[in-house]
């Protein structure tokens, strides 16, 4: 009951402080304009009893402020039962703080009430010359008392038309500001995720006194290979700098050192003058969700920072902006804004870097691009986009990769391993040595070879030397001689991968296999390229998914979570877990020993660093040959993120999001890497699992008729559509629901138990395989096939595949959406050829079945394509037939793709493409959008090849890509020759504008 008296004391501490702030404001007001009034007066100083009515109100107002702020950090935000738990142990903490808050706010109003009553009553308010001199509200006010209005709140009601109409012209004044606030509100939240900096504020900080030779000049620095003084650059340079390494060499915490210290800022100074200077960043963690290592995340996070800094730049009331937010999506209503894209998030920063005043100056920070998943021409194709921005620099990092290599060549560059030896000396002399010495007596030279050994051995990988010294100061704990630690370092192989392979060797045959299992689902959880990854593997995750735990899951037994024998099972898993994995995963220390049971025990589990698991799967491929490995990691994780999703007291987003992720991995149940066989084991378990799904979010939901089902509850709907549905309505049964997310064996079994069959099915398999594998083109084989089999057995049932779907303004037979969702998903992520062929010949056995229901072979579909030219935006509208599409793969894809073009060139399917309009965007010419004539699109279409029939890479207009920055010469002189022929007389007018349908 306690928990419940503080939340409630919290709600009416709130209405009355709703209440009481508003009046206080009302009367601040009208004190503040007396003061204003009397104090402009000469030579007659404001009187002691308005003075106290001021002092009295600046901290009534202060005491407001104080409770307001305290109420904000108990309000619940989306964000699910963690935060929840939270908030309900600092409303218990804080009871006794805010019910005085509140009864000193109750006497304040009372105070401040009665003092400006008798102030405003005792004033001589029939002096002509006084009444000329006070504002015009102030007499209306005093005047009002003597009509014998004895409170505030009736005086301000008894007004005249006239000051009621002021107010009223300031209420509109300030509901315009309040509706800008909450559109730059939702449009700051539409860009906002939570891991925006989250793997950013988790990598180590430098070492004290390391990294600071970054600073230096290059004849300041011990070089031992050349390199670009970063100093300068700083102060001087433009482009880009590249920080390279070795994996492990401390690029990341270099680049984190590099964006916080002071001194960056101090040397940009001298680049940027007196003008005004941004500096955004953002880090690439390919273990993290998807938005951590994609191209959509990093794009929100730069738009989301830059708009944050300076808001300006989307200002709805600025013609330009409102002109491009129909394409952009920017403000599309107060509350909502349509789901982003790569296409609109690029739209959006050109825009936005395109207008920014001459005063303003940009440096950004993008760490870990070999961590980056995804298109690695459109990473590449944004980073030229900075290059080639006026008052703009971009520092990277990444592993020295041969696309890396090629790209920034000719730019300023440092490699840390090559630079990073006297910060080990320092760390060595600090960290390792004094600790030694508590535990043995050694002479000075002998710890001094000591040091040297261990620089020589660490080859400048900062990881290998930390994992080392951490093995010294235990066999010194453990009583090693100074002998036995110096031969114990001779004995420790010198490159990260041979220490890694050393610890797995150390591991008790006994606890191998239990070593093993975790290693899996660490792996298959970083591998997964879901869009609603919603969690890390954590100890509360591992334990619920034990099916010790699982059943009280199945049973809705979620008040055993914290019990004392849970609380005891995840500890005794974590120590499990440290002692069978040999060093190479940790766990997060826990920040409240004495908190809830589920929040305690939150804490992620990971590798110590990414090259653990690049070794394993190197190294030791013996690990993952058991068919079943992956679907065993697959359950795991399913049944942990299904039992946290259970403990949420409401279906809000973080609850949503891990019923999406978790019928995400079940797609997959039954894969194999090493089998494609989909095992008969495991299918069983798909359906148990679907349906402990939805029982789940028929529990959470709990809607009101006990009869009535989910699918109906209006916050399902909202969520559904609020995760990128484009297409129509949310499912409205379970077969649907099981269709959107691709799982198979759920829908194969359901459908064979019904007797009618309804093509809205098709439509709902369709658009979750556009929204999963369309929108984010990043899914592997075993979750594409998924949906070819789903849609092959509904195939088998009959449907019209030339059947319209309606999206994003414009509309696609079920037959195009597919092929096109297909050819985009294919070129934009590389699987490897096992798993490619794998794909290949799904689709081929799919196209030729929807082919022989009768699909038009030369359906058409629709697309846009961005070009970057120097200071000129150009997005290109299309549409084209299916077997156009080939014709802008790059050569090795179309060449693997050939069985599929040649079941389409069978059936008769011709080539089309026809060109529509064309938008220009320039900092000097604005935005203007043009049609394009018939001869101008022929054009185009050469331009694509010389020769159709030529085996060689498109120069422009690749499928799959959204945005090119183009640098071909001749590319740009076709482009500009192109745009200087354009006709006014073709140029739209913003009707016409809206008439035209955005590409999807």
């Amino acid at each position: 009951m306690e928990s419940l008296a503080a939340f409630s004391l919290a709600a009416a501490v709130i209405q009355v402080v709703d209440f009481s702030t508003t009046v206080l404001k009302q009367c601040l007001k009208a004190t503040t304009s007396l003061k204003r009034s009397l104090a402009s007066q000469p030579g007659k100083p404001v009187s002691q009893d308005i003075s106290d009515i001021l002092d009295l109100s600046v901290k009534c107002s202060s005491n407001a402020d104080d409770l307001l702020a305290e109420l904000s950090k108990l309000k619940i935000e989306p964000g699910g039962w963690r935060k929840v738990s939270k908030k309900y142990l600092q409303a218990v903490k804080r009871k006794q703080w805010l019910k005085e808050k509140q009864e000193k706010m109750e006497r304040f109003e009372k105070v401040l009430n009665t003092r400006i009553l008798v102030r405003l009553n005792t004033q001589s308010l029939k002096d002509a010359h006084q009444l000329e001199d006070l504002e015009e509200n102030v007499k209306r006010l005093a005047l009002g008392l003597e009509d014998g209005c004895n409170t505030v709140e009736k005086l301000l009601q008894a007004q005249s038309h006239q000051f009621i109409s002021h107010v009223d012209r300031k209420f509109d004044d300030q509901e315009r500001m309040r509706a800008d606030r909450q559109r730059q509100k939702c449009f700051f939240d539409s860009l906002y995720f939570p891991e925006i900096h989250s793997h950013e504020e988790q990598i180590s900080d430098a070492f004290e006194g390391t990294c600071k030779w970054i600073f230096h000049s290059e004849d300041e620095t011990p070089r031992y290979q050349p390199w670009a003084d970063f100093r300068n650059w700083l102060e001087k340079g433009t482009g880009a700098y590249w920080v390279s390494g070795k994996p492990g060499a401390g690029k990341s915490t270099l680049m984190k050192y590099v964006y916080e210290e002071k001194r960056t800022r101090e040397l940009l100074d001298s680049w940027k003058g007196q003008n005004e200077l941004l500096l955004i960043r953002f880090f690439f963690w390919s273990p993290g969700s998807e938005l951590q290592k994609s191209s959509a995340g990093l794009l929100r996070s730069l738009v989301y920072q830059i708009a944050t800094q300076w808001p300006a730049l989307i200002d709805p009331a600025t013609p330009d902006v409102t002109r491009q937010s129909d394409q952009s999506g920017f403000y599309e209503s107060p509350s909502t804004l349509a789901a982003w894209t790569d296409r609109r998030l690029l739209s959006t920063l050109k825009l936005m870097l395109d207008r920014r005043p001459a005063s303003a100056y940009l440096c950004v920070f993008i760490d870990g691009l070999d961590e980056f998943i995804g298109d690695e021409d459109l990473l590449l194709d944004i980073i030229r986009l900075f290059v080639s921005t006026p008052r703009l620099k971009v520092c990277v990092s990444s592993r020295p990769e041969q696309a890396s290599r090629e790209e920034f060549r000719r730019c300023y560059q440092l490699r840390v391993q090559d630079l990073n030896r006297e910060d080990f000396a320092a760390i060595i002399q600090r960290k390792l040595i004094p600790t030694v010495r508590q535990w043995m007596d050694a002479e000075d030279d002998l710890f001094y070879g000591l040091k040297s050994l261990l620089i020589k051995k660490a080859q400048g990988v900062w990881l290998w030397l930390d994992l080392i010294i951490k093995d010294l100061i235990k066999g010194a704990r453990d009583g090693d001689t100074f002998e036995e630690l110096y031969a114990r370092l001779e004995r420790t192989p010198n490159n990260i991968k041979g220490l890694y392979n050393q610890k797995i060797q150390s591991i008790d045959p006994s606890y191998l296999e239990e070593a093993i299992g975790y290693f899996h689902i660490l792996i298959v959880r970083s591998t997964i390229r879901y869009r609603f990854v919603v969690t890390m593997v954590t100890i509360l995750l591992l334990t619920i998914a034990e099916e010790e735990w699982w059943s009280s899951v199945v049973d809705h037994n979620t008040s055993c979570f914290e019990s004392t024998a849970f609380d005891s099972s995840c500890r005794r898993l974590e120590k499990r877990l440290l002692s069978r994995c040999a060093g190479l995963v940790e766990v997060q220390d826990v920040d409240d020993e004495e908190g809830l049971v589920v929040v305690r025990h939150d804490r992620n589990v990971d590798f110590i660093h990414r090259t653990v698991q690049e070794f394993l799967q190197e190294e030791h491929a013996a690990f993952f040959q058991k068919p079943s490995w992956y679907s065993k990691a697959i359950i795991k994780l399913a049944r942990g993120c299904l039992g946290l999703a259970s403990l949420a007291p409401e279906p809000d987003q973080e609850f949503f999001s891990a019923i999406c992720y978790t019928m995400q991995l079940l797609r997959t149940l039954g894969y194999s890497p090493t089998n494609h066989n989909f095992e008969d084991e495991f299918r069983s378990v798909q359906v148990d699992l679907v349906n402990q799904v939805i029982r789940t979010m028929q529990r959470i939901y709990a809607a009101q008729d006990e009869g009535s089902s989910f699918y109906n509850d209006q916050r399902f709907v909202d969520e559904f559509l609020s995760r990128g549905h484009f297409y129509g309505n949310p499912p409205k049964n379970d077969l649907a629901f099981a269709a959107y997310f691709g799982c198979k064996e759920y829908v194969k079994l359901h459908l064979s138990k019904i007797a009618i069959f309804e093509e809205s099915l098709v439509d709902f398999a369709l658009q979750g395989y556009a929204v999963e594998a369309g929108f984010i083109p990043r899914l592997d084989a075993p979750d594409l096939v998924a949906y070819h089999l789903i849609l092959l057995n509904l195939s088998h049932r009959g449907f019209d595949p030339n059947h319209l779907v309606h999206g994003n303004n414009h509309a696609l037979t079920r037959w195009a959406s597919f092929f096109r969702t297909t050819i985009y998903n294919f070129s934009s992520y590389s699987t490897s050829h096992q798993e490619q062929d794998l794909w290949v010949d799904s689709c081929i056995e799919l196209v030729t079945r929807l082919l022989n229901l009768g699909a038009n072979p030369d359906a058409v579909c629709f697309d846009g394509y961005d070009i970057n030219i120097e200071n000129v935006s150009i997005a290109l509208y299309f549409e084209e037939s299916l077997l156009s599409l080939f014709d802008r793969l790059p050569a090795e894809l179309a060449h693997r793709l050939q069985g599929m073009k040649a079941v389409l060139l069978s059936a008769g399917a011709e080539r089309y493409r026809r060109f529509s309009s064309i938008d220009l965007h320039g900092v000097d010419m604005g935005s203007r959008r043009y049609w394009i004539s018939s001869a101008q699109s022929q054009q185009l279409n050469d331009s694509i090849h010389p020769n159709l029939n030529e085996e060689a890479d498109p120069a422009w207009l690749k499928a799959g890509k959204k945005f090119q920055v183009v640098e071909n010469p001749s590319v740009k002189r076709f482009f500009e020759d192109f745009i200087a022929n354009l006709s006014e007389e073709d140029q739209m007018d913003e009707q016409e504008q809206s008439l035209l349908p955005e590409p999807p």
